[in-house]
């Protein structure tokens, strides 16, 4: 008798986490069936920026440079602080088949004393953006018991000298969820009549781990403005391309299935079923979702995710993205499972 309620109750708990899983995807499902997948190609690289201790946390065109942000602007096994650039016919000529590689990231230093005293509990920056000769970052901390997210602003010289980022700026993110190593990961410039205001989006989204997400909103000296409404997007939100007229842009969309709590929410729902979850089967999602800012807030666009195609070995946790021009888009990993830059075609 008691084997039995074991094995009906095992049952029982089963069909829950089925359930579970499929509503934590319900939120995109009408997009899924018709989404294309891209092998992404691997663009090679050589130098100091090849180090996986490099950990790229984001990335971004500042002019005709594409610009590669270290979650730590210092790093082991280099001494100096800074991110990385590659110019961006280097870029073209190599997927145009012009040149064979590898490419070599030139480093612009980048003064960031005082970031640990000015954003206590430091873990790194997580996104970066520029407008004109101003850079904005998001960087994360953690208090011990929480998380805590932040924005900072900059400057960079036009000839790639220096760049320094200002740690007196250091504004405030609210966090979005009790979750460890969230914050806000992805950063964007939406421009307006009146000047611009920058959009910044939490990691965790999903149905189940945060009912009512939300992108905060800045202006240009950091004000913190009204939020607007976020959809619920499944998995990890780990960076953003930029608006294109209409007022849509591209994000990063990750899921590794050591983090099967994204699916199942807060400690609610019983230590039991998540340890069920965690002895489950799952395999890593690597996509790309197109979102869209309107007045109501931000949602999907028609266009389906484009799937990329998971390789053989450990899954890439896809850290970076930016549009390159009507080609496609240009990826970047952090340190899983090593520096991989890589190009997406658009299908």
């Amino acid at each position: 008798m008691t084997r039995t309620i074991v094995n009906s109750s095992r049952r029982t708990i089963a069909v829950v986490l089925a359930v579970l899983v499929l509503f934590a995807g319900m939120g995109a499902a009408r997009i899924f069936a018709q989404s294309p997948t891209v092998d992404p190609v691997t663009i090679p690289l050589t130098g100091p920026a090849t180090s996986r201790n490099a950990e790229f946390s984001g990335m971004a065109w500042y002019g005709d440079w594409l610009v590669l942000l270290p979650q730590f602007p210092w790093f082991e096994g280099f001494d100096r602080t800074g991110f990385f650039v590659l110019p961006r016919q280097e870029i073209v000529d190599f997927v145009d088949g012009r040149l064979s590689g590898p490419l070599t990231p030139r480093l612009v230093p980048m003064d960031v004393s005082g970031i640990l005293n000015a954003v206590p509990g430091f873990e790194g920056f997580e996104s970066i953006v520029f407008v004109g000769d101003t850079i904005y970052v998001t960087a994360e901390a953690n208090l011990g018991r929480e998380m805590a997210g932040w924005i900072l602003r900059g400057t960079i010289q036009p000839d790639l000298s220096a760049a320094r980022i200002d740690v007196t700026s250091a504004t405030s993110i609210p966090v979005q969820t009790a979750f460890p190593n969230m914050s806000d990961e992805a950063i964007l410039v939406r421009p307006g009549a009146e000047g611009f205001e920058l959009f910044t989006f939490y990691e965790a989204n999903g149905r189940l781990a945060n009912r009512n997400p939300v992108a905060h909103r800045f202006g240009a000296d950091l004000t913190p403005l009204p939020p607007i409404p976020m959809a619920n997007i499944e998995y990890r939100v780990t960076d953003a391309t930029e608006l294109d007229a209409e007022g849509r842009f591209w994000v990063t969309n990750y899921f590794w299935p050591g983090e099967a709590h994204l699916l199942l929410g807060g400690s609610g729902f019983g230590g039991r079923l998540r340890a069920l979850l965690a002895r489950t089967r799952l395999h890593p999602i690597e996509r790309l979702v197109e979102l869209q800012v309107t007045e109501d807030g931000v949602d999907y666009t028609d266009t389906p995710p484009i799937n990329l195609t998971l390789g053989e070995g450990d899954s890439r946790n896809w850290e970076g993205i930016v549009r390159l021009e009507n080609r496609g888009f240009l990826i970047v990993t952090d340190k899983f499972p090593e520096t991989i830059l890589a190009f997406v075609p658009q299908p």
